[in-house]
């Protein structure tokens, strides 16, 4: 049988109509990069909230690059970025009606969640694999933006009370029909979940119904608790008292009396007998409606509530009462550490309890 020779044509491994930047990492723009780092943020599954603040930070360096035409990527300063933070810091906030003289300015919290965004993302150009590769990161000894610390807003016990009795379900003036009486034992459940939880408002948000799990204890009350699902994806079980298992039970039983069929987000909203998944921002509304409700000598125009509040308030009443702060790292989902925030704030009560109680002066007048 005679020979047969088959002539086979090179094969290419070029990617039709694959973006330069795949042939030539230096040819990797500011945008590309950050397309791929939010790829990667995706893939990390990396909270909506946390990617869109992502995108929004770059975005405006992006902006900046493209107006005052920086170099590319590979060739950034610090000076560079630099200057764009002072840009920025320099910018004013509008409402949409005042004056240009009289808009706010960015404040300095502001200035360094830009700071931080960008620091991450250039971190992520040197090291990632899937990045540029940059030989280093542009920001590197460029100081951090200076902010001062803040106490963190708490909320009193007195201010709860009323929270809870202005969505009191069962009061006929405060929920006079059937559709009220459901909204207002929905809100009730909700911040019943925040008081005693230290969530973040996109777990509560995310939450299905099926999440929520019913134990059956020795007093015939149902135990409940729930996991969320935190930062990067990491799951971790929250628990009920009584009290709060209560109300949510009941919210789940008068829940299957106005939402459709197919609807499992534990949070509903309610019209006729049809009901769907609440928004992302319902919380926030609700509670700046109930907290212009409650006036007191110092706030006669109502107090400021809103969801992290009452985050802040359970890790503050933890420590205050001396339970281990390891245990609330795991169960409020810090995965590094509680920060310093907190701490620093409970460390200063202690000082001024001590100062107080060990006053000098007192001490040598005969007590106080």
């Amino acid at each position: 049988m005679p020979s047969v020779s088959v002539v086979t044509a090179p094969i290419s491994m070029k990617v039709v109509n694959s973006p330069s930047y795949l042939e030539d990492p230096a040819n990797w723009t500011i945008s590309d990069a950050f397309e791929a780092h939010l790829s990667y943020c995706t893939y990390r599954k990396l909270s909506t909230r946390t990617i869109e603040s992502k995108r929004f930070s770059i975005s405006k360096f992006i902006s900046y690059a493209e107006e005052y035409e920086l170099p590319g990527l590979q060739f950034l300063t610090q000076q560079h970025i630099q200057d764009y933070l002072t840009w920025f810091g320099n910018r004013r906030r509008w409402n949409g009606e005042r004056a240009a003289e009289d808009l706010t300015p960015v404040s300095a919290s502001h200035v360094a969640t830009q700071y931080r965004r960008l620091h991450a993302f250039f971190n992520w150009c040197v090291t990632s694999n899937s990045g540029p590769r940059l030989p280093s990161n542009p920001m590197t000894g460029l100081d951090k933006v200076v902010v001062e610390d803040r106490l963190i807003s708490d909320i009193s016990d007195e201010v709860l009370q009323a929270v809870l009795a202005l969505t009191d379900h069962r009061n006929k003036r405060i929920a006079p029909t059937d559709l009220q009486r459901f909204r207002v034992l929905r809100d009730r459940a909700a911040i019943c979940f925040l008081i005693e939880s230290p969530t973040r408002l996109n777990e509560i948000n995310s939450l299905r119904v099926q999440d929520i799990i019913f134990d059956e204890n020795q007093r015939g009350t149902p135990d409940v608790s729930t996991e969320v699902m935190g930062k990067g994806g990491k799951p971790r079980q929250i628990y009920f008292g009584k009290r709060t298992s209560s109300v949510l039970v009941e919210y789940i039983r008068e829940r299957t009396n106005w939402t459709s069929r197919g609807t499992d987000a534990l949070w509903v909203s309610a019209h006729s007998v049809k009901g769907s998944a609440m928004s992302n921002r319902w919380l926030w509304a609700v509670l700046s409606k109930l907290g212009q409700s409650i006036r007191t000598p110092e706030h006669r125009d109502g107090i400021t509530l809103h969801p992290h509040m009452f985050r802040h308030r359970y890790a503050l009443e933890w420590l205050r009462r001396g339970d281990p702060e390891y245990l609330l790292k795991e169960y409020a989902g810090w995965s590094e550490k509680i920060p310093d925030t907190y701490t620093k704030q409970i460390k200063a009560e202690d000082a001024q309890k001590i100062a107080m109680n060990q006053s000098p002066v007192d001490r040598l007048m005969g007590g106080r």
